[in-house]
This record gives C-alpha cells, structure tokens and sequence, in this order.
C-alpha cells in the first residue's frame, strides 16, 4: 500500500492518490493522463564501431598510403635523375612503398581511434540521460494526484499544476538531506 500524501495546496488527504495510478487509469481524462505520464527511459544509441568503421577507416588510410606511395615517387622524378624504368619499378616498390605503408599504419590507427573516440563520447553521453532519467524516476515514483484541487502534491509542503512536472522531475538541483542548509 503506498503512502498517503496530503495535499499542501488544500489540505485534503483522502482525494489525493499517485500519479502512476492515474496515469494507468484508463477513465481519466487523455490529456490529463499525458501531463502527468512517467519519464521516459532514453533509447541507448546504436553502437558506433563495427564492420562499418574497419572498412572505412581502412579505405581512407589505404588512401593516404596510396598517395604516400605517389608522393615519394613524383619527388624522385622531379629531381630530375635520369633513370631506367627497371630502376623506376625499383624505387616504387621500395621507397614509395614503404612510405606508403608507414602513412597506412598512422592513419588506420588514427582514423580508428576518432571511431573508438566518438564511440566512448556516447556511451557518456547516455550514462548521463540514464542517471538523470533514473533521479527522475524517483521523483516521481512519491507525487500524488489531488483530485480536489487539481495540483500534483510533492512530499514536503510543495504543489504545482501538471504541467510543471517535467521541470520538477528533471530539476537539476540535488536533494538536500534533513538537517543540511
């Protein structure tokens, strides 16, 4: 059996009952019963990495060692050396290659780590929307309904009208303790 909370604003104690209560009464009037509806739980957010961030983080460090690999060779044909195209093929495959490959390492680490990185900024994000949804919760896990007056009682000598619970649930003011000022 819940509690029985008296209503600040009429002082009635026997027409007051919880707002879960009268949100679950399908006899209350619609529009009533959405002021006065539960907070809702925040949707945990689709996970981030995936097939979807290796491929891309692998296609765009396999583009940058390419044009590593470009780069390196383009600066020994600028330098004007003459040289074979035996010697060409050489040097594409030894020193454009391997800037090519060190350019590939530094960027799939780079580019995985900002999906690594976004990743985490959500799951912050929604371990903060769960704890306030949780204080919520509580909050309004004690109101009442009086019926009389029609004011949403809090414990502690506190009324509003419904469409004030929102602000009231979500209030960022913590709870002091008795006995704290």
């Amino acid at each position: 059996m819940t509690p029985t909370i008296q209503c600040a604003h009429c002082r009635s104690d026997d027409a007051t009952r919880p707002l879960a209560a009268l949100h679950a009464d399908a006899t209350a009037d619609a529009a009533l019963r959405a002021a006065v509806a539960p907070p809702v739980s925040p949707a945990r957010p689709a996970g981030q990495i995936g097939c979807g961030a290796l491929v891309l983080s692998g296609g765009g460090a396999a583009l940058l060692g390419v044009a590593a690999a470009l780069a390196s060779e383009w600066q020994s044909l600028a330098s004007g050396i003459a040289r074979t195209p035996e010697e060409h093929a050489a040097g594409l495959m030894q020193s454009s290659a391997f800037s090519g490959a060190a350019v590939f390492m530094f960027a799939f680490i780079a580019l995985f780590g900002v999906f690594i990185w976004r990743h985490m900024r959500t799951n912050v994000v929604f371990a903060l929307a769960a704890e306030r949804w949780v204080r919520a919760a509580r909050r309004y896990e004690v109101l009442g309904w009086c019926a009389s007056c029609g004011q949403i009682c809090a414990p502690g000598e506190l009324t509003m009208p419904p469409e004030h619970l929102t602000a009231y649930l979500y209030d960022g003011r913590r709870e002091r303790a008795k006995g704290d000022t």
